[in-house]
């Protein structure tokens, strides 16, 4: 299909202007024929046609990137967990899914490391105003909607990264091993 991809392999992003008119002809053309395309979400090429990986959890990414070049309506990812929840499962076994984040919100946990979402893909949807559905199979009910008005309730971010100690402000430039933990109003867990 011809995601553009520039940059070294750590920080790769998708041209979303060099990857439009691609997008457009082979997407389009599928869907006027009834077809409904399956696109892989973790590989594009370089500008030279060489094929460029995008990294762990890029999915996300391409599909942000496909929805906005498109001018999707809504973006859905399927996610082994019913959305975002208010703290890593693995450390609190009652975690609870958060029901709406804003971009900003949700642009502030992946950058902290949360590995639910790639760290490029809220900004893609942000710019083009596109709504973002994480949640899990059979259905994405409830879920996290991300959208440009979050809920209330979620007032702060905490970055924890086991063995060390790090301020919220530079955990949220953190690495993938962040343990990420949303304190709401009431400061439950």
């Amino acid at each position: 299909m011809g995601l553009i991809v520039d940059g070294d392999p750590a920080n790769r992003r998708i041209d979303l202007e060099e990857s439009r008119e691609a997008v457009n002809v082979a997407l389009r053309a599928a869907m006027q024929r009834g077809r409904v395309p399956v696109v892989t979400g973790y590989l594009g090429r370089s500008s030279r046609g060489a094929v460029r990986t995008l990294g762990r959890g890029s999915s996300d990414y391409s599909a942000t990137a496909i929805a906005s070049l498109l001018g999707a309506r809504r973006v859905e990812l399927v996610k082994a967990t019913k959305g975002i929840l208010t703290a890593d499962p693995a450390l609190v076994p009652r975690a609870r899914t958060v029901p709406r984040l804003s971009y900003l919100a949700a642009e502030e946990v992946a950058n902290a490391g949360a590995r639910v979402l790639h760290r490029h893909a809220i900004p893609v949807a942000r710019r083009a105003g596109i709504p973002v559905l994480v949640g899990s199979l059979p259905s994405l009910r409830p879920g996290t909607l991300i959208s440009r008005t979050g809920s209330p309730e979620v007032l702060a971010l905490v970055a924890h990264h086991p063995g060390t100690a790090r301020s919220p402000a530079r955990a949220a430039r953190g690495s993938s091993r962040s343990r990420i933990l949303l304190i709401g109003a009431d400061g439950a867990l």
